[in-house]
């Protein structure tokens, strides 16, 4: 519906929500593209997932397992679809906040 004609334009698009703090929006908007026209894209995949990742760490409180869940759904779901050398940036970003545990 947004008429995004390539990956670059979808991720300013959703990088134009986060700036105008439309957070909301822009993790819809991100859900939307990676489940519809863009399924096998790294950068908007990456993109949604460093969203959901700061959604759900800025809570203080310790996540839900729903919240822990969507997350995980949606790394497998990328792992799946990206070939490796595509999926690395999206593996290294979801792990990397555990790697100084």
């Amino acid at each position: 519906t947004i008429g995004c004609t390539n990956e670059e334009l979808a991720c300013e698009h959703i990088s134009f929500y986060l700036q105008l703090g439309r957070v909301d929006e822009a993790r819809k908007l991100a859900q939307n593209l990676c489940c519809g026209k863009f399924p096998n894209s790294a950068k908007v995949r990456v993109l949604w997932a460093s969203i959901e990742m700061k959604h759900f760490t800025r809570d203080l409180i310790s996540p839900s397992k729903e919240k822990l869940l969507s997350i995980f759904e949606l790394v497998k779901d990328g792992l799946t679809r990206l070939s490796i050398s595509e999926a690395e940036s999206l593996w290294v970003m979801v792990c990397y906040p555990y790697l100084s545990i």
